[in-house]
């Protein structure tokens, strides 16, 4: 298969989602990058793991195309809604869920929170 045709394959399916948004990430430093993302279901996680003391702590992941952004940076600044057709919020990489060969998921929190 050409290139051309995977990376047309890989934006249908990132548009035809149903938790896909439009995105401009903005890399520090550079210039912003117009995308789709797929907003992975939230979770709780506990943290600190181990520990007496804990609190329950949401992570949001978006899923961000490699074809678009192929490296986010930690502070990475996104600007998507939260839910399809919902007002655009600001968010801020806060880490790395997981790396798959096509899509990168971060962790994002609220720039107003």
């Amino acid at each position: 298969m050409s290139g051309d045709l995977l990376r047309l394959m890989r934006e249908k399916q990132f548009a035809l989602q149903p938790r896909s948004v439009d995105a401009i990430v903005t890399l520090p430093f550079e210039t912003s990058i117009t995308t789709r993302a797929i907003w992975v279901a939230p979770f709780t996680e506990d943290v600190p793991r181990g520990m007496d003391l804990r609190r329950a702590e949401v992570r949001r992941v978006l899923a961000i195309p490699k074809a678009d952004v192929p490296v986010i940076p930690l502070k990475t600044k996104i600007e998507a809604p939260e839910h399809p057709g919902s007002a655009i919020q600001a968010w801020r990489v806060d880490g790395i869920d997981r790396i798959e060969p096509d899509h990168t998921r971060v962790v994002v929190i609220s720039e107003s929170a």
